[in-house]
């Protein structure tokens, strides 16, 4: 296939309107008409389905899988009567435990301590900022270190995602 695909082998996605379908998708091919055809495999329930490109999206790319499943477990079950996007229930989670104990997905969010933060410059003993050396150990100039810290991008917190006693850790 010479196409660019939306898709590839390994995909999550799901359908977003009419009937629910969250899958993995198992195959990208070609019609001879040449138009482009995916096959999705349901998740959980493994029947295959082939789709439109259009007729699938992604689900959360860029975020760990924990949340999809959890979303994907509300979304099965609620089906029509789905009140909150994805974003609406992942911060729910956050902020109802109630909501958060329901649906299983616990979402802690915490500031690291600077001797955290610090820990991520690696085997570096020493950084140099505006001539002055400052040592990892002593942690007394608390504006120079979170300078240094900004400026190379270096985490603020720590998010820990727990569902179906699985946990991801992920720094911001």
């Amino acid at each position: 296939m010479n196409k660019e695909t939306k898709f590839k082998v390994g995909d999550k996605a799901h359908k977003p309107k009419g009937y629910k379908f969250p899958c993995t998708i198992v195959g990208v091919f070609e019609t001879i008409a040449g138009e482009v055809r995916v096959i999705g495999e349901m998740d959980e329930y493994g029947l295959l389905h082939i789709f439109n490109e259009n007729q699938l999206e992604h689900y959360g790319k860029d975020e760990p899988d924990l949340l999809n499943e959890a979303y994907m477990g509300y979304y099965w079950i609620m089906g029509d009567k789905i009140k909150v996007t994805k974003d609406e229930f992942i911060k729910k989670c956050k902020t109802d435990p109630k909501f958060s104990e329901k649906w299983g997905l616990k979402i802690e969010e915490r500031e690291l301590s600077l001797i955290e933060r610090n820990n991520f410059l690696g085997d570096k003993k020493y950084t140099m900022l505006d001539g002055d050396y400052i040592w990892p150990t002593m942690i007394e100039d608390k504006e120079k270190y979170e300078k240094i810290f900004n400026e190379t991008n270096i985490p603020t917190k720590l998010i820990t995602i727990k569902y179906n006693d699985k946990k991801i850790e992920s720094y911001e």
